[in-house]
């Protein structure tokens, strides 16, 4: 219990300092350097990956069981970290310059334009692709945006 107590403050301030150095980088970098940073990330975490990735191992085997197999299932699971890396990268990323990048590289339907003129909305969303630069995108094109979630552990 006395090694948790002393990693946890230190971890705290090594993902601060990462947080910090990796957005002063970051921002700075072209859009494909971004996907290939957030695809190496995502291998890393996919490789030291721990409880996490036991739990993911264990989830895909209760939705897949046999349907599919283990190089499928771990395919799916660095897709998985590979995916979250380039949306922690992208939310960096699309800080800096975000009206011209967005503009560039998100592209929203132009049925959703019609929202804004309606007034206030509740919507929901699902956790399908990089939603909150979607989210982003909205409040750079006008939308007032108030987001509700649960913390996570």
């Amino acid at each position: 219990m006395a090694k948790k107590k002393i990693w946890s403050p230190l971890r705290a301030w090594v993902e601060l300092i990462a947080l910090l150095l990796g957005k002063a980088l970051i921002i700075f970098l072209p859009r494909r350097a971004v996907l290939a940073l957030s695809s190496f990330l995502g291998r890393c975490a996919y490789r030291i990956g721990g409880r996490a990735s036991k739990t993911a191992r264990a989830n895909l085997d209760l939705v897949y069981g046999e349907t599919k197999t283990k190089a499928e299932k771990e395919q799916i699971l660095l897709q998985s970290y590979q995916n979250f890396s380039l949306m922690a990268v992208d939310l960096l990323w699309f800080s800096f310059n975000p009206h011209s990048r967005l503009e560039k590289w998100v592209h929203l339907d132009p049925k959703s334009e019609n929202l804004r003129e309606q007034g206030a909305l509740v919507l929901q969303t699902g956790h399908f692709g990089n939603w909150e630069v979607t989210g982003k995108a909205a409040c750079a094109k006008g939308t007032p945006l108030m987001s509700v979630a649960a913390p996570l552990d």
